[in-house]
């Protein structure tokens, strides 16, 4: 039972972050800038690690 509610408040957490980045990028994922001198951000890779 700890462990899912654990898993459900990474979630939740993920989430929220995920919203606060794109109110302050101003756009979904992977949504491109429409004007190049646009504010710059980035977002980085959250997913799991791949063997080269």
């Amino acid at each position: 039972m700890e462990e899912f509610a654990r898993a459900k408040i990474r979630e939740y957490l993920q989430d929220l972050l995920e919203q606060e980045v794109t109110e302050w990028l101003g756009r979904e994922k992977s949504e491109r800038r429409d004007n190049p001198k646009e504010q710059l951000g980035y977002r980085n890779g959250y997913g799991k690690k791949r063997r080269h």
